[in-house]
């Protein structure tokens, strides 16, 4: 197993590739908020084929700075 430096583990984490759910739950929202998300243009997704969606990591923790606390989808 080869020793990976910190930084470049910092920059593989960065573009690490999650799962809807996987983002849906460290923001602590249903699923159907992140895919809302990513209709409105809010949110970029990675399709992977027919079905397969992938989110990067850091476009999802971005996400937690352009959305107020307490913000409601009230449009």
């Amino acid at each position: 197993m080869a020793i990976v430096p910190k930084r470049e583990r910092e920059r593989q984490s960065e573009h690490a590739l999650i799962t809807i759910n996987e983002a849906a739950a460290f923001l602590r929202v249903h699923h159907r908020t992140i895919r809302k998300y990513i209709a409105d243009g809010d949110l970029p997704a990675y399709h992977l084929g027919a079905k397969a969606v992938r989110l990067r990591r850091s476009d999802v923790e971005d996400l937690l700075t352009r959305v107020p606390v307490g913000w409601t989808d009230q449009r």
